[in-house]
């Protein structure tokens, strides 16, 4: 049971409550000291909202294996108190390894439960879509416009073309609950873009890689996608949008498509002047305080669905920090467990910004776009994934989290908000700075 939890109950206000756990659901919310119970953990009027969702994390694209990254990963993230993931998963071969696995390998290593999306990084690949979704449920996938040629990654992802793309749309859609995630960037504008830029400025700078990068290359590209969307009545997500000032146009271009739109941690909190180096690198790239301003404004006004971190597992070695921006590998790592207290930092100088509204961003929003059953919200037989914020400033030190990377470009900002403890399906997996080992096995979701 937890004593004393603060929540918004929306229409009610803030409310003061015990919430009873069994079975790993919510089975009793009462006011306090109504109930008793075995174990009981006080949360002492803090705020406790639904365990975030991360909608956008990678794993087995750094130094260790899938397999190997869900303890160090999953346990990273719930000391954000994230309690379920949505990870990509690349092959350029098949899946039918790693998802014969997975379901084993979640229940004996993570921490949090697993909504697996699997990438498509070769038309060859699209074929087996209907078969993967019938033998192991995956409903949802990911596929790239960028990453093309030079820039193919060392990882396995591959940007395929654009008429493969409205095929893998007509199979998705076909999928009942399926999305297909679609990284949006115009190659060819980049490349003539990256050309000119890298010519002038060799030794580069991360204003150089955003130069490289122009917001043209991603709106055009957005467009593109909702446009193939509309034709086949595919749902997607618009994965780490970084054209704050293009939102509300991109916006217009979904009306009657199911599209998510998503941003990142990492486009709130730096701009492509910020002193962080290669460490800041990322596809999209990092952009200017406009765009900055835009996407925090787009958030408060409903245009943006969903915060996803876009972890990358990257150590110093995998990032290739030692080298030009040029040469870096693009991808931010530990942003999971920046999303809830960035967002909590921001909602204590903004009354804009309400508990109900971080829920909706952070968890309510991605369970329902995504079906994922007994997510996201405060209620009687739902899942017992709780996030407990405490308003006590913390500086933030990714050699503290347990996760592959040490180093993140978040380390040393102080937010005025920290996760105290994180309840994945009942099960205690974070508490005051404490990683624990959960007890009770996580799950694949389909």
């Amino acid at each position: 049971m937890i004593r004393n939890a603060r929540v918004d109950g929306s229409r009610d206000g803030e409310q003061l409550i015990d919430i009873g756990i069994a079975e790993g659901k919510i089975v009793a919310m009462t006011e306090p000291g109504m109930l008793s119970a075995p174990e009981e953990l006080d949360a002492a009027g803090r705020t406790v909202v639904p365990g975030a969702v991360d909608v956008h994390v990678h794993l087995g694209n750094g130094p260790q294996t899938v397999i190997e990254d869900l303890v160090t990963e999953t346990r990273m993230a719930a000391s954000g108190g994230v309690t379920t993931i949505c990870p990509y998963i690349i092959s350029a071969g098949g899946y039918d390894d790693i998802m014969g696995q997975l379901a084993d390998a979640v229940s004996e290593r993570s921490a949090v439960d697993v909504f697996p999306q699997l990438g498509i990084v070769s038309p060859d690949q699209i074929s087996e879509v209907p078969r993967l979704h019938r033998e192991f449920g995956v409903r949802a996938f990911k596929c790239f416009m960028g990453y093309k040629g030079a820039e193919a990654s060392p990882s396995g992802i591959r940007g395929i073309d654009d008429a493969s793309i409205v095929v893998l749309m007509s199979e998705v859609a076909k999928i009942p609950g399926g999305r297909l995630a679609v990284h949006a960037e115009n190659m060819e504008i980049i490349e003539a873009a990256r050309a000119r830029v890298q010519h002038d400025e060799p030794d580069g700078s991360l204003a150089a890689w955003t130069r490289a990068r122009p917001s043209l290359a991603e709106t055009e590209a957005v467009q593109r996608v909702l446009q193939f969307a509309r034709e086949t009545g595919c749902p997607v997500t618009i994965p780490h949008m970084s054209v704050g000032q293009d939102i509300a146009l991109l916006r217009e271009h979904a009306v009657g498509v199911d599209a998510v739109f998503e941003t990142c941690p990492h486009f709130l909190l730096f701009t492509c002047e910020s002193p962080i180096g290669v460490w800041g690198k990322a596809n999209p790239p990092l952009r200017g305080a406009l765009d900055q301003a835009a996407l925090w404004a787009a958030l408060k006004g409903g245009a943006l669905d969903v915060l996803g971190s876009d972890h990358c597992p990257f150590d110093a070695k995998t990032k290739q920090a030692d080298r030009t921006i040029w040469e870096a590998r693009p991808g931010i790592p530990n942003g999971s467990a920046v999303i809830l207290p960035m967002m909590f930092d921001r909602r204590a100088g903004d009354p804009e910004i309400s508990a109900a509204m971080i829920t909706e961003l952070t968890s309510q929003n991605a369970a329902a776009r995504f079906a994922l059953a007994g997510k996201g919200t405060i209620a009687l037989g739902a899942d017992a994934d709780l996030a407990i914020i405490d308003a006590t400033p913390a500086v933030f030190d990714s050699a503290e989290l347990g996760g592959v990377a040490t180093h993140s470009p978040y380390d040393g900002r102080t937010f005025g908000h920290r996760v105290w403890a994180t309840i994945a399906r009942g099960d205690m997996v974070f508490l005051e700075g404490e990683r624990r080992n959960p007890t009770r096995p996580a799950r694949v979701l389909t």
